[in-house]
């Protein structure tokens, strides 16, 4: 556990009053499949993934990637083993969405979404139950 704060700390994330090792240790308990991890091959963690189910949707949290180790594909591998695990919890991904773009991008209701054009789509909205 010790190691995931570490890594979020070298990767500058935003501080979260759920960053410590008794709430990752608790994470854990409840659902120890849900930490995401990337390491070297010595061991020490590079990467990581939060991934959540609640049986109706998805969600991401900490994402995170060493900066020395950054544009080389762990956040893709990472989100990717996301999605595998969420499909595997009973998650359905639409085939399509023209109009989802990465988060950080507008939000509908906001400027040109607000004229009808696209917003941003959270991962949890590109979510279905399948059926």
């Amino acid at each position: 556990m010790l190691g995931v704060l570490d890594l979020w700390r070298r990767a500058e994330g935003s501080r979260s009053s759920t960053e410590s090792a008794e709430d990752v240790g608790g994470l854990l308990l409840r659902d120890p499949e849900a930490l995401l991890l990337a390491e070297t091959e010595e061991g020490e963690i590079v990467g990581s993934l939060i991934v959540g189910w609640n049986g109706w949707r998805g969600t991401f949290y900490r994402m995170a990637v060493d900066p020395t180790h950054r544009r080389r594909g762990l956040a893709t591998a990472l989100v990717r083993a996301g999605e595998e695990r969420l499909r595997a919890l009973g998650a359905a991904f639409p085939r399509e969405r023209p109009d989802a773009q990465p988060l950080g991008a507008r939000r509908p209701g906001a400027g040109s979404a607000a004229r009808g054009q696209p917003g941003q789509v959270e991962l949890a909205e590109l979510l279905a139950l399948p059926g």
